[in-house]
């Protein structure tokens, strides 16, 4: 239930925090998850239960499997052909919320259950959801435990119309994908319904995991238990069934994980967008009463939001990948070691060019003595008055290089090297108002 200090003040702000901190930590987690596909890519194909006794670590076995196979329904008679059926029960009840202005809002909605709140009172859930599993599939001679198993191959929906109810639940009716159970309240308050979706049995399947003896069981081998590893899916185990031989096998489990790891990522995004968003939200809350000035600086708070959340989720998934591939991580340290090594050197190169053309200077005879000096404008007296100056101690610094060479891009010589500016300088007599400007 939605309340006032939730959505704002110090308690939206900690949740903030808190969202945001565990975005950022799945974000990470699911660059460095365990690659499954990989696992099972790497496992010794095996035929039979024989053969699977005496092959050390993961393996894969391709066989045929029972298209009659038939689960217990309750509701319903049985489910024929399925290796697992999910039902998802839901009822119509109120949801309370709080909008951005803290006012309290109902909605009548479908929900996986009752809310606790003052206008559901004495309404009660009669179905809920379930899953349906066999404790063992048969896939060719060996028996897998089901136990923790993956199911590769998306779930179809399973028509009412298919399905036979039971004696003790003929009260429910067909509507459309769902049977429905109609309470007779106003507005329909209390009603139920039920949906079936189910993973078909193929023809043949391929699973991955390990033999202990028996049967085929999960390879816990790089299990994982923690509370963000369970949040998205990385439990570390290879104990998967899919449709097809071994190749058809993998390349559904790569689709998988491909699917998996996209979707925490952008779920991971906008979990770290909206913590950001509910941590700056109270600064621009007073604003929010104002009726124009409002509508603003609620959009500059969710721009604010994104501008922060959006490189941190970027930043925690870049860590990520470069921990999971450190080979990726020293090239790319490699590459900017020799990048700067490179710049480093061509910049000590470009001093002792300055200080060897400073050296041929001293080494040149006096200028011959002009009669009368061309004529030079300011700008120019200027430059080469700086020059004369930063060379009285027979050296330049790469601070006075840097002046000298803006200096002379502004007076037209920077098409000139330090040694003909220096040679420039030393032989144009100097101006008495001409001297180097001080930064």
């Amino acid at each position: 239930m939605a309340s006032n200090e939730k959505s704002g003040g110090p308690i939206g702000f900690l949740f903030g925090v808190g969202l945001l901190l565990l975005a950022l930590a799945a974000l990470y987690t699911n660059e460095v998850r365990f690659d499954f596909h990989e696992a099972a890519s790497n496992s010794t194909e095996v035929t039979s239960v024989p053969s699977a006794a005496q092959a050390d670590g993961t393996i894969s076995l391709t066989g045929a499997m029972d298209q009659g196979l038939t689960l217990d329904g309750e509701v319903v008679d049985s489910f024929t052909g399925y290796m697992q059926v999910r039902r998802s029960a839901e009822i119509y009840s109120w949801v309370e919320s709080t909008d951005s202005e803290n006012r309290t809002e109902w909605d009548l909605q479908w929900t996986s259950s009752v809310e606790s709140n003052s206008r559901n009172a004495g309404i009660t859930q009669q179905y809920r959801s379930a899953t349906f599993t066999p404790p063992t599939l048969e896939v060719g001679d060996l028996s897998v435990d089901t136990d923790d198993i993956s199911f590769v191959d998306g779930a179809i929906e399973i028509a009412p119309g298919s399905l036979q109810l039971q004696a003790a639940h003929q009260q429910l009716s067909p509507a459309g994908a769902y049977f429905s159970l109609s309470k007779g309240n106003p507005d329909r308050l209390g009603d139920e319904r039920i949906r079936y979706t189910g993973v078909l049995v193929p023809a043949t399947a391929t699973w991955f995991g390990v033999f202990d003896g028996t049967q085929g069981v999960a390879d816990r081998t790089n299990a994982r238990d923690g509370f963000v590893n369970s949040l998205i899916g990385d439990t570390g185990l290879v104990h998967h069934i899919a449709a097809g031989d071994r190749s058809q096998a993998l390349d559904s489990i790569g689709s998988q994980l491909r699917t998996l790891m996209w979707v925490v990522r952008g779920v991971g995004t906008a979990g770290s967008v909206f913590g950001v968003l509910l941590m700056v939200s109270p600064l621009f809350r007073l604003l929010m009463w104002i009726p124009i000035v409002g509508r603003i600086a609620e959009a500059s708070a969710l721009i604010l939001a994104i501008a922060i959340g959006v490189p941190l989720a970027l930043l925690a998934m870049t860590v990520g990948f470069l921990v999971a591939n450190p080979l990726i991580l020293l090239l790319l340290l490699a590459a900017l070691g020799g990048a700067a090594y490179f710049f480093t050197q061509r910049a000590r190169s470009k001093r002792e060019g300055v200080q060897a053309d400073v050296r041929a200077w001293n080494d040149l005879p006096p200028a011959p003595v002009q009669d009368a000096a061309p004529p030079v404008s300011a700008g120019e007296q200027e430059l080469f008055a700086l020059v004369r100056h930063a060379m009285l101690d027979d050296h330049l610094s790469a601070a006075e290089l840097r002046d000298i060479r803006a200096l002379a891009d502004r007076t037209g010589h920077g098409h000139r090297s330090t040694l003909e500016l220096v040679t420039l300088a030393t032989s144009t007599p100097p101006a008495a108002a001409a001297m180097p400007r001080v930064a």
